[in-house]
């Protein structure tokens, strides 16, 4: 639980027909980072939405919004539910639409309420950063020589360097 204005990071896997019941989320900025299947999304600002691998959901929470996701594909989906803590609270909600991403490590074109960056997708080479916490979702990486695998994670409070011959990664930068 959290680092900077990451809350939390949950690795997520909905079963083919199953939906998540309607809830509440308050001041939070979300991101569905889709890895695999599709997700239906629904809320009470009057959105229906349709996430694909590759593609991003962002949703502001703001005073109160409720929603659902449902996978509708027929095999399972696989996605990243990414909670942050936002500088501001109690405004209007909102559902923006879904950002298609490269599979290709780089940031993650979404305005926030946070201060954080997010950069994600396949790390082919290597990547420096100061802080942030970094989480990996397939494949294996060194981290300052330190090897990663699937569905670890590290916090990043100096200088690192991240090496990768293709796994997929997610990283935080406080900003």
């Amino acid at each position: 639980m959290g680092y900077g204005s990451l809350i939390a990071l949950n690795d997520d896997i909905l079963w083919p027909g199953y939906t998540i019941p309607k809830h509440e989320h308050k001041d939070l900025d979300i991101l569905g980072y889709m890895i695999d299947g599709e997700l239906e999304h629904w809320d009470t600002c009057g959105n229906l939405s349709r996430a694909k691998p590759r593609q991003v959901q962002h949703m502001w929470c703001g005073a109160s919004i409720w929603h659902t996701e449902k996978c509708i594909s027929p095999a399972p989906a696989r996605y990243l539910q990414i909670w942050l803590k936002p500088k501001q609270k109690n405004t209007t909600p909102a559902y923006y639409e879904l950002i298609n991403k490269s599979l290709e490590f780089s940031i993650i074109d979404v305005v926030l309420k946070s201060d954080v960056k997010v950069s994600g997708g396949i790390l082919n080479g290597s990547y420096s950063s100061d802080q942030g916490y970094l989480y990996l979702i397939s494949g294996d990486c060194l981290v300052n020589g330190i090897k990663l695998q699937e569905g670890d994670g590290a916090e990043i409070t100096e200088t690192t360097v991240i090496e990768s011959e293709s796994s997929h990664i997610i990283l935080f930068e406080n900003t």
